[in-house]
């Protein structure tokens, strides 16, 4: 694929509505966590520990040249912190890295999609919550070191859960 290509798929993607984006990240997805790849079965996008590891592949440039890779510091400290302190009966998030080193979480909550941004060098999130029916946002920043910050998590995403249900 050229570089010419690719940046038309890039601003194709741009166009798409929130609605779309949700459809086509699951599409892909579930092509990933199906297909195999040399190394074996493809990576479950929703197995925290297994994602994490895999994150701890990236080396800087991971992004086209850019992006820094997470630091096997902060994915050890966010591996235990999110081991002792997310409940089980809650979804998993789809995990991500961000070009800036961090990682960011995601879950799809109909209506909401809802994004956490970590950022390892304070321990800090970023919590994101958008209704696409009413377009109500909510923002919250939160000390991860804090056992109160997971259990407001907890109880945002409980509340989220069954508001849709």
């Amino acid at each position: 694929m050229t570089q010419l290509e690719f940046d038309h798929i890039l601003s194709c993607i741009d166009a798409l509505s929130p609605e779309q984006m949700r459809q086509l990240r699951g599409e892909l997805e579930a092509k990933l966590a199906t297909k195999a790849t040399p190394a074996g079965p493809s990576l479950d996008p929703l197995d925290v520990p297994s994602r994490l590891d895999a994150l701890r592949t990236l080396r800087d440039g991971w992004l086209d040249g850019q992006g820094t890779a997470p630091s096997p510091g902060g994915l050890d400290w966010f591996a235990k912190v999110f081991n002792e302190f997310y409940p089980d009966d809650l979804p998993p998030p789809y995990i991500y890295p961000v070009a800036e080193g961090g990682i960011q979480l995601e879950w799809s909550i109909r209506p909401r999609e809802i994004s956490l941004e970590i950022l390892f060098s304070d321990r800090s999130a970023a919590w994101h919550s958008l209704d696409l029916e009413t377009d109500e946002e909510e923002s919250q920043s939160l000390n991860l070191d804090e056992p109160g910050a997971w259990d407001w998590l907890a109880g945002r995403l409980t509340a989220m859960i069954g508001a849709a249900g």
